[in-house]
């Protein structure tokens, strides 16, 4: 049968042998009779021949166990001359060569292994702190996720490694003890913080019960025709949350007052004069318990209701508290004129002090 060889034709000169020219192509063509090889020659020629029957273009794995063919093409056999004696001396060289590769890249993997087992050493003994989320379910039990009330845990844990898998089975088996204790340390760490978790669940249960007794009382505030239509679904969410802002203000009395607004640009002041802080005083004094009152400087603000004459209506205060389970958000004027008492008065604040 005919097998096609690359054949180095310099190499062939050197040994006096002459090599037809058949073209520009490296592919030689070389009668072969396979009984006359020997079984070792056979397999190697099988293994590196393709559907062509080109010997030329694959080499050997890396592997002296056994003779199979590299995935990839370079390499592959080159006949020192264009003949049987030549093809053997190919086949040896390639042998060879598979072993010499074979040695060399288990030296290497010996050195690579040991540079891992550092890495790996490494990782252990200096383990970095990680966190977890822990929720609960109104039950007490643990979730995934959409808990009901949540903390976060920190544990060690050695860092995650790529290399581990490529280490030493004694490194492997090191690291793999060590992952081990971080998931225990893991495991006891969400124990200890469940007693905390329960109470942050039990607080969050009387905060809900209180906002809906504070939210059930000032609804019922509301004209009994507005709750009547809200019932059959003809008033809006904002109607309501407007009318219950009104209350609200009422009850903190503030007199002069605006929904907080969406307005082009807004930004918190940082300087007042003497009289606007003595006015944020007084709003923050007349203010409920958790309300937040911040200074703001907007633009495009909409006029204040009963406001007094040439006040600078683009600088204010945002008021921010809840009632039950509304969120009141409204603007008071930084009028330094209103410090008479018609933006507010002290009445609400001294009867919940007294």
């Amino acid at each position: 049968m005919k097998l096609f060889f690359r054949v180095d034709r310099a190499e062939s000169l050197r040994r006096g042998i002459d090599m037809p020219y058949d073209g520009p192509t490296d592919r030689f063509a070389l009668s072969v009779t396979p009984e006359n090889l020997t079984g070792i020659e056979r397999e190697v020629l099988a293994a590196i021949m393709d559907d062509s029957l080109d010997c030329s273009r694959y080499a050997l794995e890396d592997d002296p166990s056994s003779i199979k063919r590299r995935e990839f093409v370079g390499d592959g056999m080159v006949l020192p001359q264009p003949d049987l004696d030549g093809l053997r001396e190919a086949i040896t060289n390639m042998l060879i060569n598979r072993d010499k590769r074979a040695v060399m890249n288990d030296d290497a993997r010996k050195e690579r292994r040991i540079l891992w087992d550092g890495y790996v050493e490494e990782a252990i003994a200096n383990p970095h702190e990680d966190s977890m989320r822990v929720e609960i379910d109104r039950d007490g039990v643990l979730v995934a996720r959409g808990g009901y009330a949540s903390t976060t845990v920190t544990y060690s844990i050695p860092g995650p490694l790529e290399c581990v898998d490529n280490a030493s089975d004694e490194m492997r088996n090191k690291y793999a003890v060590a992952v081990a204790a971080s998931e225990q340390a893991r495991e006891a760490a969400i124990v200890v913080a469940m007693p905390a978790l329960l109470d942050i669940r039990d607080k969050r249960r009387v905060r809900e019960v209180t906002a809906d007794a504070a939210q059930a009382a000032i609804y019922a505030r509301l004209p009994q025709a507005v709750r009547d239509r809200d019932a059959a679904g003809f008033a809006t969410e904002d109607e309501i949350h407007m009318l219950i802002q009104r209350i609200a203000c009422s009850d903190v009395d503030y007199r002069i007052w605006q929904p907080w607004g969406e307005w082009d640009e807004s930004s918190e002041l940082d300087s007042l004069s003497d009289a606007e802080y003595a006015l944020l005083c007084r709003y923050k004094q007349v203010a409920p318990a958790n309300a937040e009152v911040t200074p703001y400087l907007v633009q495009n603000a909409e006029p204040f209701p009963d406001s007094a004459g040439g006040n600078d209506r683009k600088r204010v205060c945002l008021v921010t508290w809840t009632v039950g389970h509304t969120v009141i958000r409204i603007a008071v004027p930084m009028d330094v004129s209103l410090l008479d008492d018609r933006a507010l008065t002290n009445t609400g604040a001294e009867e919940r002090n007294a």
